[in-house]
């Protein structure tokens, strides 16, 4: 009984308080809304409401609440009454702005981080116990990011996109490109300013252009070649403009044509030099035949 008593005179002290401390020309500003059960030491299904002095038109007033209108969760409310801005589930997920977070910490709107690295810079720390382990960021749809305040406001043009379909696009703050679904099947990254390397390697790769040097391979004949270029104006085996134009080209597939065309090259080179020597074979023969007759004297 007289533990009730004192939590009764707690209580009575307390809202005389706020009542003193808030009371205008004779009015106060301490509301209450709902029960306050006490039962042994703990304190539930009560929403305790504090009424500041700020108006709008004169009649809504903000508010400040916590309590629980739930078995399940715990709230906190600001702004106009009735507007809920965080529940802490009973299972331990926080959330800020809806009532049934799927994650231990959801917010349902923007976030800000305004601090907390080198330098006062903001920073977002992936902790992992597991120096080998991953550090996983995940989303539900499409993923932009972006600096220089570039995703807000109603334009959105992000620096680095990753689409639905895994495509990764650098754009530097330009629009998305449009690439076809032809590409997208080839192509992972898509950079659309360029890209600048001290250096760079291609992965393994099956195939390469040393059928050239197979027995079996057919050489075409320079006077052929020189018919088919005239014809249509790019060599054979090779992308044309047009097609370079509308599709691109993959880097490891122009470099296997270009090392065909080098070593056809040098086909061309060591039998042209055959043919060459042969030359000069005979007309070394020549010279030795009719050499004496040059030098007879008349």
């Amino acid at each position: 009984m007289k533990k009730e008593t004192n939590l009764i005179m707690y209580y009575f002290i307390l809202a005389f308080c706020f009542i003193a401390a808030n009371s205008v020309n004779g009015q106060t500003n301490l509301g209450w809304s709902g029960d306050l059960n006490y039962e042994g030491a703990k304190t539930y299904g009560a929403r305790f409401r504090v009424y500041d002095d700020v108006a709008f038109n004169g009649a809504n007033r903000n508010t400040i609440w916590i309590g629980s209108t739930s078995n399940t969760r715990f709230d906190l409310g600001a702004g106009l009454e009735g507007v809920l801005r965080m529940s802490i589930l009973t299972n331990g997920k926080i959330g800020v702005g809806t009532t049934d977070p799927t994650r231990l910490f959801d917010v349902n709107g923007a976030l800000r981080v305004r601090s907390g690295g080198i330098n006062g810079d903001p920073l977002i720390d992936l902790d992992h116990s597991n120096s080998t382990g991953w550090s996983r960021i995940n989303s539900e749809g499409k993923l932009a990011l972006a600096a220089n305040d570039k995703l807000t406001g109603n334009s959105s043009l992000p620096h680095l996109f990753i689409d639905s379909d895994g495509s990764i696009f650098v754009t530097g703050g330009a629009n998305l490109p449009s690439v076809s679904s032809q590409s997208r099947s080839k192509y992972s990254l898509f950079i659309q300013k360029g890209l600048l390397s001290e250096d760079y390697g291609l992965g393994p790769q099956s195939t390469w252009a040393d059928y050239v040097f197979s027995e079996d391979y057919q050489l075409m004949p320079l006077k052929a070649l020189s018919s088919y270029i005239q014809k249509y104006k790019h060599l054979p085996n090779m992308p044309t403009e047009n097609e370079i134009a509308k599709n691109g080209y993959s880097l490891h597939d122009i470099n296997v044509k270009l090392t065909e065309k080098v070593e056809e090259l040098t086909l061309y080179t060591i039998k042209q030099q055959q043919e060459l020597d042969s030359l000069k074979k005979d007309y070394e023969a020549l010279l030795k035949l009719i050499k004496p007759i040059l030098q007879k004297k008349p």
